[in-house]
Order: C-alpha cells, then structure tokens, then sequence
C-alpha cells in the first residue's frame, strides 16, 4: 500500500509538472505570435519560429537595420530570457564610442582602450558610463537634446544598454509581447540619433558654407568638406590616423592663391633637417619653424615681413601641426572638428592672406608683379 501510495504522488507530481510546462509554453507561443505578427508587418524576417528561445526576427525597422531575439541577458545570473533588440547604427558615430548602463561588462570589448568621458550632465552620468577616442566629439554627441532623451528612456526600459560604434543593444528581463514594438523602436530611435548627433555639425556647416561633404552617412571615420569660402579653395579633411584608430586627427587646407618661391616650404622642425633647410633670422620663428626654397633670399624677404613674421609667430603656438608648401596652407590638429569651427577654418585663411599681402609688399620692393603667378611670369619674360 505504502509503495502504491509513493507511486501515486510521484505520478501526480509528473503529471502536475507535465500540466505546468505545457501551460507554460503555451504561454510563451502565444508570446510570440506577437513577434510574428510584428515581423509580417514589418515585412521582416523570422528564423526559427518554432521554438521561443530560438525565435529570430531581422530586418529594417524606421529604416534602421534591427535583429530581436530572446537568449540569456548579460546581467542574468540564472536561466532567464530576456528580450533582445539590437539595432545597427547607419552612420558614423564618434570613434571608440561606448555608452553603457554596466560599464565593466560593456567594456569587455574592442572599445576598452578609449578613455571615459567625464559629462556635465548629472542626471545622464548618473545612469550610464561613457567612453570615447575623441573626447570632445563624444562629449558634443552627448549634449544632443534628443538622444540625452532617448537614452534616459532606455535606461528605464531596459535592464541592460548599450551603444558602441557599431549598434545599439537593449535588453529586458522577460519576453515582450504588446511592448516589443515600442522596444525595437527605441532601439531604432537611438541608433538613428547617434548618427544624425554625429554628423549634424558638419552637415549644417557645409550648408552654411555651400560645401560639399563626403563620407556623411557611412560607418567609415573620414569626413571631407571641400570647395570655397569667401573666394578661398578650403579642402578639411577628419578622421582616424591609418593604422592607428585611438587617434583622431584634422587638417584644414586652404589655397594661398599666389605662387610662391620655387621649392617654397614651411614645416614643424624635424631632425635631421632635410636638404636645403636654412634660417631666416629670425630667432623665434627659426625655433618654431623648418624653412626651404630655392630662392632664398625671396624666402628671407617675405618671412621677414613684420605682419607675417608676427602672424606666423602667434599661429604656430596654436597649431605647431602646420605645413605651407604647394601654395597651399595646411593646419593640422589632434581631434575631429568641432566647436567654432567657422572660427577655426577663419583662423588658417587669414594666414593665408597674410602670405598673400606679404608676399605682394616683397614683389612691389623686388619690381616683381605681385598677383597669381607673378614671380614666375617675371622670370619667364626675364
């Protein structure tokens, strides 16, 4: 009786358990019609729509590419699944980019050498950790009104957030039905932000400058703004340094309009000094500065000029990067554009007009013809 009675409970508990996870995963199919209906509507695809932990959707949702899926979260400490909405960013973002709710899992990543970024926002520093190549581009992206939103969003969302580079990655506890849209969608809205909080500041300035952008809307580092302000042919150039991405850099080219003396050369000393290199006489700029050109005294005279000399003097304290040489002026700096920037592309054309009254004072005293290729007609008609 005993040994029937035990078998009797044991088959009731079988029985109760089968009852249990049948109505569980009943529970969980019906959850996931929700998905399927989702990705139908949404024209996305569905992978494995059979079982609930292997059901896949992936496709473009508000025009960004997402994947959703359930698995384990990576702040589970059991066999939970938690919702996963994973959105591809679909431009460019800050170099080393990393916003993350949990900052020693985020940082297990490709991200882990960029520096943190400190943010004045107490509320959003409060709730996520940020890191980034550039620090002042990443701190420009984060004082974006709309994606400070969104982000203080996610965070009350989901249990797990993280934007890098590359995607945005949401996670909550459980499987969503009703709210998977909303979820995705934040997940979307973020990705998109990024992006647009990205490349904002160049785009409106090339509009403002009727330049033309390239590189705006890919993943790729390089930005090119190109074409003339104020009768100036201006070339700025941003990005990753090749073979080495935890260095940004810009340089800002801007035609001086005028030929200068054969070989014409003005750099950054360097060691050793290359063929043809020579002082002008002037103790500061010599300190500075690394001179070549075939007519040296032309060179002297035009260096020499007070108004270029001191100009030339102020600006490479400012940006010791600097190369004139091709008739061109090229400014040089760590870090992508950001700030003043019509200020700072200003800044290297009136260096280049420096050069060019300088240059017109030392023709006029030389009985050469100023104007655009001046020096060399005269020597031709010589």
């Amino acid at each position: 009786m005993t040994s029937f009675f035990a078998a009797s409970i044991s088959l009731a508990l079988i029985i109760a358990l089968v009852v249990f996870f049948r109505a569980h995963r009943r529970k969980r199919v019906r959850q996931t019609e929700w998905w399927v209906a989702f990705a139908n509507q949404h024209r996305m695809a569905v992978h494995n729509p059979g079982e609930p932990h292997e059901l896949e959707l992936e496709g473009q949702y508000r025009g960004v590419q997402l994947k959703a899926f359930m698995a384990g979260g990576h702040i589970s400490t059991g066999l939970e699944l938690y919702t996963h909405a994973v959105a591809r960013l679909p431009g460019g973002s800050p170099p080393g980019l990393l916003i993350t709710t949990h900052s020693l899992l985020g940082r297990l990543s490709r991200e882990k050498r960029a520096p943190k970024v400190e943010l004045e926002d107490a509320e959003l520093s409060g709730v996520v950790d940020v890191f980034g190549v550039d620090g002042d581009k990443t701190w420009e992206l984060m004082a974006d009104a709309n994606l400070r939103g969104l982000l203080l969003e996610a965070t009350k969302q989901a249990d797990y957030v993280r934007v890098d580079a590359r995607s945005v990655t949401l996670e909550a506890k459980g499987v969503l039905d009703q709210k998977l849209p909303g979820f995705a969608a934040l997940a979307c809205r973020i990705a998109a932000a990024v992006s647009e909080a990205h490349e904002r500041p160049w785009v409106q300035f090339a509009q403002k400058n009727g330049l033309l952008l390239r590189g705006a809307g890919t993943t790729s580092p390089q930005r090119v703004l190109r074409g003339h302000m104020k009768g100036q042919r201006v070339s700025i150039e941003m990005g990753t340094l090749p073979g080495n991405a935890a260095v940004t850099f810009t340089t800002i080219k801007v035609g001086l309009g005028l030929r200068l003396p054969a070989g014409f050369r003005l750099a950054p000393p360097s060691q050793p000094a290359p063929r043809g290199a020579f002082k002008v006489g002037v103790r500061a700029l010599d300190a500075i500065v690394q001179v070549q050109g075939t007519n040296r005294d032309a060179v002297v005279a035009l260096l020499a000029q007070p108004s270029l000399r001191d100009h030339l003097i102020a600006f490479y304290e400012v940006c010791p990067f600097t190369i004139i040489e091709h008739n061109a002026v090229t400014a040089g700096g760590p870090g992508l554009l950001t700030g003043d920037m019509g200020a700072q592309v200003s800044a290297v054309m009136d260096l280049a007009v420096a050069f060019r009254k300088a240059w017109a004072q030392v023709s006029r005293a030389q009985g050469r013809d100023g104007g655009p290729g001046g020096s060399n007609r005269r020597a031709a008609r010589g």
